[in-house]
């Protein structure tokens, strides 16, 4: 970013607001996945941003070919939803946190708080990733989707940071907060459009964060 505001690449947005709609497709013409819509999300409101806009705001409307395929109406789409891959581990650095985001299909199984057995890899990489910062403190969120009644999901979210936290302290990490956060956190919305569930957005606010506080 630096470099492009040096470049004067950066337009002068200056008390301007911003509305950026869709926020690109992959090189092969498909939606992006989202993992990859949160990271576009997440530079082009950065970028808005560094331009000088009063206000910026970025409508993440891409989503995955399965679930582009249900309509409004009402009726049942399947028993399942499509399955969406997500990397085991993301990192986003901003200040002095850096936040691992774990999906919650890596760890858990459906509506579960309990450490599935392919966890124990990701769990591994997570705790080494952490140890390598050199923390001065370490923090675990737990998010959900949308779908069952606010209290239940806190609940949900909540247990399965613990999970982590267990895990981290077992591989010698430790956590000082662990919070569950239900969907009011969301990292890709909407979850829903003209009455359709977006499941790869679902999917994407399925997640436990851990924040790792480094020093400057």
């Amino acid at each position: 970013m630096r470099r492009c505001r040096t470049a004067g690449e950066l337009p002068d947005l200056k008390g301007a607001e911003v509305s950026l709609v869709g926020i690109g497709r992959t090189a092969r013409g498909r939606a992006p996945s989202s993992p990859q819509t949160a990271w576009l999300t997440s530079l082009w409101t950065r970028l808005c941003e560094a331009s000088g806009a009063a206000r910026c705001k970025v409508a993440a409307t891409a989503r995955s070919h399965a679930a582009g395929k249900h309509t409004g109406s009402g009726k049942k789409a399947g028993k399942t939803e499509p399955e969406v891959a997500f990397p085991a581990v993301s990192e986003r650095p901003a200040g002095r946190v850096t936040t691992l985001t774990l999906p919650g299909s890596v760890l858990f199984a459906t509506d579960s708080a309990e450490l599935s057995a392919t966890a124990r890899g990701t769990l591994d990489d997570v705790a080494r990733r952490v140890g390598e910062l050199h923390p001065l403190s370490v923090a675990v969120f737990g998010h959900t989707d949308s779908r069952g009644s606010e209290q239940h999901g806190r609940q949900l979210s909540l247990a399965r940071a613990k999970a982590v936290r267990s895990a981290l302290v077992q591989r010698q990490i430790a956590v000082a907060t662990v919070r569950g956060y239900s969907d009011d956190r969301p990292s890709c919305t909407p979850e829903y459009r003209d009455g359709a569930p977006d499941y790869a957005a679902m999917a994407c606010n399925r997640r436990v964060e851990v924040a790792v506080t480094v020093r400057r």
